[in-house]
């Protein structure tokens, strides 16, 4: 971006800095399992996303808003990885890191 520019430019270095979030992973870094808590309410679609860090798609997986996602590292290489939860009942979208020790 330039100082002429009519154009508001916004730089994050970090997914955290994009949402804060709704959700909890614990622990994080993961072991064996981890446990993914939302604030979604209760009933409405969810899906969870793992990501590579290139953004390919590893995992998808669904469920309600309210309930808990256990995360198994045995189906993961030891690395780091994007979470993306959406709820698909209100439109939301939240991000977050996890880091799989194997």
């Amino acid at each position: 971006c330039e100082a002429s520019s009519n154009i508001e430019c916004i730089t994050n270095t970090s997914v955290y800095e994009l949402n804060p979030g709704s959700f909890t992973i614990t622990p994080n870094p993961v072991v064996d399992k981890s446990v993914i808590k939302s604030t979604f309410k209760s009933g409405s679609l969810t899906t969870l996303n793992v990501l590579d860090l290139s953004g390919k798609l590893l995992s998808t997986q669904n469920f309600e808003g309210g309930e808990e996602i256990i995360l198994d590292n045995k189906f993961f290489k030891g690395g780091l990885y994007f979470i993306e939860l959406r709820n698909n009942s209100d439109n939301e979208i939240l991000y977050g890191k996890v880091v799989i020790l194997n």
